[in-house]
């Protein structure tokens, strides 16, 4: 266990990064909701600085860890959940755009037998 991580901490991580990793990002891909570890962000830090990529790489570490931390734990109104405009964030869409955009690219795709699921 790295320094001042204990195991129940160690495990938390460890479902966050299952977590993580069988949804593809710190979103459900059931419900759209986000995940956030159950660990405090300092234990996270530290479990991360001791990995073995951090030891043969701890500035790039550093600058990885520095600039996703607080996005990973933000639970700010429009983090919590995935949805367009005002009611969540999204990356497929640009931030302009809102449900009536939204469903005329459906309806393109639909007339062009593309499936968007």
């Amino acid at each position: 266990l790295a320094k001042g991580v204990s195991q129940n901490e160690f495990q938390a991580f460890l479902v966050y990064a299952a977590n993580f990793y069988s949804n593809m990002g710190n979103y459900k891909s059931f419900g759209d909701s986000k995940v956030i570890p159950n660990v405090p962000m300092d234990k996270v830090e530290v479990i991360v600085m001791n990995s073995a990529a951090a030891v043969a790489n701890p500035d790039s570490i550093r600058s990885l860890w520095n600039a996703v931390k607080d996005k990973m734990y933000s639970l700010g109104d429009r983090e919590k959940e995935l949805g367009l405009g005002a009611k969540g964030t999204t990356t497929y869409f640009s931030a302009n755009c809102d449900q009536r955009d939204a469903d005329i690219s459906l309806q393109f795709m639909v007339s062009k037998d593309i499936s968007p699921y």
